[in-house]
């Protein structure tokens, strides 16, 4: 652009050796503005990079206790069920990879209760157990709701359970025990 107006002025007011002059510098510009352009997207590469591998370090420092007041869970409670917390880390990294909760949603959407009220049922025993509050309240909200089979509520507690779910497990796959720190 910065070439392209030079050359009109020029070629409006000087004769052609003045714009012959101008336009042979064009590709001379363009080489400078081109070499900055990828000197500034390699500097925003190299910073995104940076900034990147440093949340990365953050996310996997997270002890057992502080995915508990993440999730909004009980930590205490569930050291008394289970009293090694090797054993509590274990069930929560291997609870992000159940199918339980698929099984629930693909029976809902299929009306097949029985099959809802049971992966429901289960989740809510695993939530239970593993001292995950608001997950157990709306897993046993849901059970209620599909024991009665009071399909109106469905919904709303398949929305709650989805959203306690959702910021569940990615604070269960960056736990890790409080002894490595």
């Amino acid at each position: 652009m910065f070439n392209a107006v030079d050359i009109i002025v020029v070629g409006r007011f000087s004769g052609s050796e003045a714009l012959a002059a101008v336009g042979s510098t064009t590709a001379l510009i363009n080489v400078f503005t081109n070499l900055f352009i990828g000197i500034s997207l390699g500097a925003n590469v190299l910073a995104a990079r940076f900034f990147a591998a440093g949340r990365k370090r953050k996310e996997k420092s997270m002890t057992l206790k502080e995915f508990y007041a993440a999730v909004g869970g009980d930590y205490d409670a569930t050291l008394n069920r289970i009293p090694k917390e090797s054993m509590v880390l274990r069930f929560v990294k291997k609870y992000a990879d159940d199918k339980t909760y698929a099984q629930l949603t693909e029976a809902v959407g299929n009306q097949d209760w029985e099959t809802a009220f049971r992966a429901s049922h289960t989740l809510k025993g695993v939530a239970l157990n593993l001292g995950l509050g608001s997950l157990a309240h709306a897993s046993s909200q849901m059970t209620e709701a599909l024991r009665a089979v009071r399909i109106r509520c469905l919904k709303a507690y398949s929305h709650s359970m989805w959203r306690c779910r959702r910021s569940t497990l990615p604070c269960a796959a960056r736990s890790s025990s409080s002894k490595s720190n």
